[in-house]
């Protein structure tokens, strides 16, 4: 047995942290967590206090009230009083104020206008990091979401406890390998009273139903442990085949300019055909960084892959604002990718 299974949840909160947070987080004197009313975030906030307090750091608590019950301001209310008695924290309320009612895409809409409240929030108070309290559950639910899209490696490795994003935040998940009932045992324990949101009962939602249909996974020994075991293990490989893809782009490169990247195909079409992708969408990503867009689906960019490798000529097209053309001159072949003019 693992020297963290046989601790307690707080034991196991502090050796985590202090094994793959404290380097990030070395000087830094804030940090901000996100908070809203749920067993999963209370008990990370107690957690996270009790460890910033002994790194003699400063906690911002933040709870978003989305608007969207009745009962929100309420909830958001009680995490306000909690945090009251907290040494060295500070709590704030950010309120979403929409008009009307939202008929469409209603998870998806305040999950974006949450992370863009607390992302002005904690740039104006000059805070790096951000604390989610996504927990091994989630990791699984996660994986299950993104392999009915027909994920990828990528994104079947789900979610990263650092995960640095492009606007400078960095995203800190400490939970990854704490269960759900793990953390509302740890609620009950130190009289932490969290909310239920009736939300996550309702089958109309995505996520919701596949939450259910773990249950029945788990009965033939598909539980959420191991599918968050798988998570990380892909996370593993697409972080190795990632570097090696990284470095087999630069021997490609044949000529970079902005808004344009030529490669020599003989170089691309060497290497295994997982790392001649990835050459082909790290070259997109490159443009994409030029001109803040974003890229295609994945069946999308694989099949203009499966084109250009092939032997026969290939047709000068377009995808998400890039034109891909395949020059094949006396033999010798380049691929070009550019923004469109």
């Amino acid at each position: 047995m693992k020297i963290a299974d046989m601790l307690g949840l707080k034991e196991k909160f502090s050796m985590n942290m202090n094994e793959h947070f404290s380097k990030t987080l070395d000087g830094i004197e804030k940090v901000a967590v996100a908070v809203s009313g749920g067993p999963d975030s209370l008990a990370l906030m107690n957690l996270l206090h009790g460890w910033v307090i002994q790194q003699k750091k400063y906690l911002h608590v933040l709870t978003v009230d989305h608007n969207l019950r009745p009962e929100s301001g309420d909830e958001a209310q009680k995490v306000a009083d909690i945090v009251s008695a907290y040494d060295g924290a500070t709590h704030k309320t950010l309120v979403w104020d929409h008009k009307g009612e939202l008929e469409s895409r209603v998870q998806e809409t305040a999950r974006e206008v949450r992370y863009e409240l607390i992302s002005a929030y904690i740039k104006e108070q000059n805070i790096q990091h951000l604390f989610l309290g996504h927990h091994m559950d989630d990791q699984a639910e996660t994986f299950l979401f993104r392999l009915a899209k027909g994920s990828g490696l990528k994104g079947l490795s789900s979610m990263s406890e650092i995960q640095p994003m492009d606007n400078g935040i960095i995203l800190c998940r400490p939970l990854l390998n704490v269960s759900k009932a793990e953390l509302i045992e740890y609620c009950h324990k130190f009289n932490l009273e969290y909310c239920k949101d009736p939300t996550n009962d309702l089958d109309k939602y995505a996520r919701v139903r596949l939450r259910k249909s773990m249950e029945i996974l788990e009965q033939e020994g598909l539980s959420a442990k191991r599918l968050a075991k798988t998570a990380q293990r892909l996370d593993r490989a697409e972080r190795a085949l990632d570097k090696v893809a990284a470095k087999a782009l630069k021997v490609a490169i044949k000529d970079r300019k902005t808004g344009c990247i030529e490669m020599e195909f003989a170089a691309i079409k060497k290497e295994p055909e997982e790392i001649a992708f990835r050459i082909i969408q790290k070259a997109m990503e490159q443009l994409y960084d030029d001109n803040s867009s974003y890229g295609p689906r994945m069946e999308k960019v694989e099949a203009l892959f499966y084109d250009l490798m092939k032997p026969e000529p290939f047709r000068k097209r377009t995808l998400g604002g890039i034109i891909f053309e395949r020059k094949d001159n006396q033999g010798q072949k380049t691929i070009v990718l550019y923004h469109e003019q």
